[in-house]
């Protein structure tokens, strides 16, 4: 029985050791499981923070990192950061060229570039592609239009060539031609040559000639005109001994053309019984004179004692009808009047017949020192608007010319030298040489055939042209 107790006993002992060294050992195991659990937890926990600092919660959750720790998983050639930086440098290297630069200096590189802030690389690529392609276009119209330009260039350089060809040709036959003239003109001019040296010849022995001419006909007007000057002063020397009437000739004036059928005293007016019948015109002036007297002459003194028409008063008429006409009164000698049954008259007007009138010479209306055409013409009018019949551009007096008409007398030029060889000297020289001829001639042809000659002055003093 002793024996098996102490048996017993032992075994509990041993158990009891058994469990205490397995206590201990568990103990021991514990704490040490514990103190690497702690180092653990610590480090999970330092884990979770730097991946929080790495990616969220949801950016870790998001399709993107996944992917990322897809291709991790799968090429396991880099870590996820590894890839990040990776693909960070490649972006930037793809952006700037550079992978040294960091993303903010890539984007200001872009956006330097001239990408905007509202606007991506790929869109700024696509609009620069889309602006390429344009211009891609447009550089092929070009392109085909300058291979259109170059061919119609070469088409229109061929055609001048052609042109430059037959230029070419035209002109070496051109002078071909211009040879064969040039020959012929030599020809010519050494024949013509000889023929002018004998024409000179005969020029010079005729202009000899014409001078020795014009010397004996110079010396033969200088003799006229002395003459000419000499008979004037005799002719004037024997109208103031005679009292030659200038306007002689038939006594024409002396005949009344009308008479006044009635006065307006107070209104200035006198009625005449001529119209328009008697070729009567507006404006025409007659002398009125005393019916008891009759027509006369008044004698004015002075060079030659010249005699003309001048009745007590002058009327000019300002309307007329068929039968008679209304005139004013223009003129009126002091403490006369008109009064019924008083003759009138024109020296130019007669109701009968029409005067003719020769006109020559150069007139000077206006007073202003120059005779011009102008005038002329107005005195062939004036002779015209009171019923005559003006003659002109005739070298001789018809035998029917009632009045010749004269107008400044032209003066007998100078001599000229007789060695003078301008011919517009000359030329000038013989026309007023030729003037002077024909004005003195006319009037010698109507002393002869004893027509009237009136100047400027006394044509215009019987036609009205001036109040009288």
């Amino acid at each position: 029985m002793a024996t098996r107790s102490r048996g017993t006993s032992m075994g509990l002992v041993y158990g009891l050791v058994v469990f205490v060294i397995l206590f201990v050992v568990c103990l021991a195991m514990t704490i040490l499981f514990y103190a690497k659990y702690s180092k653990a937890e610590k480090a999970r926990e330092e884990a979770v923070a730097l991946n929080t600092q790495i990616a969220s919660n949801s950016e870790q959750g998001s399709e993107l990192f996944e992917q990322l720790l897809d291709k991790y998983r799968t090429e396991r050639q880099n870590t996820v950061y590894g890839q990040l930086v990776l693909e960070r440098r490649s972006l930037v290297n793809k952006v700037t060229g550079s992978t040294s630069m960091s993303p903010d200096d890539a984007i200001t590189l872009a956006e330097q570039a001239g990408v905007g802030k509202g606007s991506t690389l790929v869109d700024a690529i696509r609009q620069a592609k889309a602006e390429v392609a344009a211009k891609d276009t447009a550089l092929q119209e070009l392109k085909k239009d300058a291979t259109a330009r170059d061919q119609r260039y070469a088409e229109l350089d061929e055609k001048y060539q052609q042109a430059v060809a037959a230029h070419s040709a035209a002109m070496q036959k051109r002078l071909g031609e211009v040879k064969t003239i040039e020959e012929s003109v030599q020809a010519l001019q050494a024949s013509t040559e000889s023929a002018l040296a004998e024409q000179v010849q005969q020029h010079e022995t005729a202009r000899g000639n014409m001078l020795a001419q014009l010397r004996q006909a110079q010396e033969q007007v200088q003799a006229k005109q002395e003459e000419i000057d000499r008979l004037k002063a005799r002719i004037r020397e024997l109208q103031r001994i005679a009292g030659i009437f200038l306007l002689d000739g038939p006594d024409m004036e002396l005949e009344a053309d009308g008479i006044a059928t009635a006065v307006l005293p107070a209104e200035n007016l006198v009625y005449i019984s001529l119209g328009r019948k008697d070729r009567l015109i507006l404006g025409m002036k007659f002398e009125v004179f005393d019916a008891a007297k009759g027509v006369i002459l008044e004698e004015r003194l002075g060079p030659g004692r010249v005699r003309e028409l001048r009745g007590k008063a002058t009327i000019e008429v300002v309307q007329m009808d068929d039968t008679s006409a209304t005139c004013r009164v223009v003129r009126q000698a002091y403490g006369s009047q008109v009064v019924v049954g008083d003759l009138i008259t024109n020296i130019v007007y007669d109701k009968a017949r029409q005067f003719k009138f020769f006109v020559y010479g150069s007139f000077d209306l206006d007073k202003d020192q120059q005779s011009t055409i102008a005038e002329f013409e107005q005195v062939l009018s004036m002779v015209r608007q009171w019923g005559g019949v003006a003659v002109e551009s005739e070298d001789h007096l018809p035998l029917d010319t009632d009045f010749l008409v004269l107008g400044d007398e032209p003066a007998v030029p100078q001599p000229i030298d007789p060695n003078e060889t301008d011919p517009i000297i000359i030329t000038r020289y013989q026309q007023q040489l030729e003037a002077a001829r024909a004005y003195n001639r006319l009037a010698g042809q109507a002393e002869a055939l004893s027509i009237p000659v009136l100047n400027q002055n006394r044509f215009l003093t019987l036609v009205g042209y001036f109040n009288r």
